[in-house]
């Protein structure tokens, strides 16, 4: 039955050949030149949460790597080969395996720059720390890695894609 619900190629291509997707991406590159954007909160979940289905979808990641990457660790981030390495140090198991690697090619990484920029910077409650996640709520609140995990869900639901969604399906 675990076998039927795994996040299959299929999946992922109906995923990134979705409207929701499209949407995300037209969004993220009109937010590249306009610096002056009204931001909604439709438009920070939209833009957040296909980030975060990318990021697990290249990396098969728990939720905790992404809910707990910060933004000094992603400013951080050193180019290896031909994409951004990421290393995220506060994950379940640390103490075993050390710092969580996530592989951000290039695309995903300017992505993820403009996100942090225009969206994340334009939140009501403005966080600025560095030491803030860099996946926060509207409200600018945390997320836990069961909100990581809902907000993969959500995204794959508004891109058409049926059945369950989690990270440990990859």
């Amino acid at each position: 039955e675990e076998v039927s619900t795994l996040i299959t190629p299929d999946k992922v291509k109906e995923f990134e050949q979705s409207q929701a997707t499209r949407d995300a991406v037209i969004l993220l590159g009109k937010l590249s030149g306009a610096h002056s954007m009204e931001i909604t909160q439709g438009m920070y979940t939209l833009v957040r949460d296909y980030l975060i289905a990318q990021i697990m979808i290249d990396n098969a990641n728990r939720a905790g790597v992404v809910a707990f990457m910060i933004v000094k660790e992603f400013l951080r981030a050193k180019m290896e080969d031909d994409s951004y390495v990421v290393e995220v140090l506060h994950h379940k198991t640390v103490d075993t395996h050390g710092p969580a690697q996530v592989v951000l090619m290039v695309h995903l990484y300017n992505h993820l720059d403009i996100f942090l920029k225009e969206l994340r910077a334009k939140l009501p409650c403005l966080q600025t720390d560095v030491n803030m996640p860099m996946f926060l709520s509207w409200l600018g609140k945390s997320l836990q890695s069961s909100q990581v995990t809902k907000a993969l869900g959500s995204i794959f639901k508004k891109a058409g894609v049926v059945g369950p969604i989690h990270h440990t399906l990859y």
